[in-house]
């Protein structure tokens, strides 16, 4: 392996690790394992702890996450990449949204999952 490889390849096994745990964490979700069940009451505990300044903080830091400004966001970043004459990030870049839309959208399908409803 060159040393212009290694990168690559340690991408390659960050990317397998971080695929291995998501997996985990999905099985320990559909095994219903105390762990997550845990992680529930907690969630629900931390729940009867809001307050209004809070709420706010993170409904924007929610809205961050929003579609249009991950869209914004990402054009942006391709179009630098673009002006850089950098085709190999640009294309590994185009590749990762892709596959991460894929991803999404058959996890959402696989556990039944839809968009989340406003409370």
């Amino acid at each position: 392996m060159s040393p212009g490889r290694l990168p690559l390849a340690f991408g390659l096994v960050i990317a397998a690790a971080c695929w291995l745990a998501f997996f985990g964490v999905v099985e320990d979700y559909i095994e219903g394992d105390p762990l997550i069940q845990a992680d529930l009451r907690v969630i629900s505990f931390l729940q009867t702890l809001r307050e209004p300044g809070v709420n706010q903080v993170m409904l924007f830091l929610t809205y961050l996450g929003n579609w249009q400004v991950i869209t914004a966001g990402a054009v942006v970043f391709a179009f630098l990449m673009y002006l850089s004459r950098r085709w190999w990030w640009l294309t590994a870049f185009a590749a990762s949204i892709l596959g991460e839309q894929l991803l999404s959208q058959v996890t959402k399908f696989t556990l039944h999952r839809g968009k989340a409803q406003p409370r």
